[in-house]
């Protein structure tokens, strides 16, 4: 690709105007852009940690005290600090999409990277290709559904804290529901492990169990695979139930009830899905209300749940 002083002022817009970073003018712009700019959403996809810090907050706000944007999503991490993300929560009630939320998906991807390249060659990764990202992107996409739906959820019922306070509350609740699983999963024997194989199903791409799934128990390693069931699993129970029900949950009965409660996932499903099978009405209604609350009530009453098919 041709420099940006290369780029010819014809493919700019009538309104367009390139700006570069090579004189004390152009050097100062790019520096002040974000504090200049009046726009719906800003979002950083890139420069230097603490460009918003906690002595220049103040200039992202206009004449009348309001910030200059209705939303940040901190796409470049450490963009702000967390001082300025409290002082515009404080001053303004701006929602910050902190980094943590915002570039989640970064994170798996990079993991299901990582599953591509232990269980591949080269040759084989170029002929998936394209629908191996497609299905990433899609596990991508609904990831960071969960994140928002919760994020948000959560700054509405609790609207005198921050959006990045409860960023850092939704992480330390999956990382703690993880670690608890892992924990329990690392006692696991040989038969226990593999009845937990099945799981990977709905985290890795569907490409692969397709192409390669006699592969792929040989080529994961349980510590990557046992990381990916607990994260998973972590996830969906945050996600699904909330702050307040994961945080509550006791730290000595944590694994334990993680365990039970990925089981009475399994069965909850089947049942939902005998129901639609079955094409009572209103069949999809029923579904959604079972897996909404049925897997936290099968959890907590495991002994009062029928398991006969």
């Amino acid at each position: 690709p041709a420099p940006l002083p290369a780029l010819p002022p014809a493919v700019l817009s009538p309104h367009g105007v390139l700006t570069l970073a090579d004189t004390p003018e152009g050097f100062a712009r790019r520096n002040t852009m974000h504090s200049r700019v009046v726009a719906d959403a800003f979002v950083p996809a890139g420069g230097r940690p603490a460009t918003i810090n906690s002595s220049n907050w103040r200039e992202m706000l206009l004449p009348d005290g309001s910030p200059n944007t209705k939303l940040i999503v901190e796409g470049a991490n450490l963009f702000l600090t967390a001082e300025a993300r409290q002082a515009l929560f404080d001053a303004t009630k701006l929602p910050v999409v902190k980094d943590s939320s915002a570039n989640k998906c970064g994170v798996c991807c990079s993991s299901l990277e990582i599953v591509a390249s232990m269980v591949l060659s080269a040759d084989e990764f170029v002929k998936i290709k394209p629908r191996y990202v497609e299905e990433v992107l899609e596990k991508l996409r609904s990831l960071a559904r969960l994140e928002a739906e919760l994020l948000f959820s959560e700054a509405r019922k609790q609207p005198d804290e921050s959006l990045p306070e409860l960023s850092v509350r939704i992480s330390k609740a999956i990382l703690r529901v993880r670690d608890a699983l892992g924990v329990l999963m690392d006692t696991f024997d040989e038969t226990q492990k593999q009845r937990l194989w099945p799981l990977t199903r709905e985290l890795l791409p569907p490409v692969l169990f397709e192409n390669y799934a006699q592969r792929l128990p040989e080529r994961l390693p349980w510590n990557y695979t046992k990381s990916m069931i607990a994260a998973g699993l972590a996830s969906r129970m945050v996600y699904r139930e909330g702050l307040s029900y994961t945080e509550g949950l006791a730290e000595g009965r944590l694994a334990e009830f993680a365990l039970t409660y990925l089981k009475q996932e399994q069965h909850v499903r089947a049942l939902a899905a005998q129901v639609v099978a079955s094409g009572v009405p209103h069949a999809r209604d029923v579904e959604a209300l079972l897996l909404r609350g049925g897997i936290r009530a099968a959890a907590e009453h495991p002994h009062g749940v029928d398991h006969a098919q």
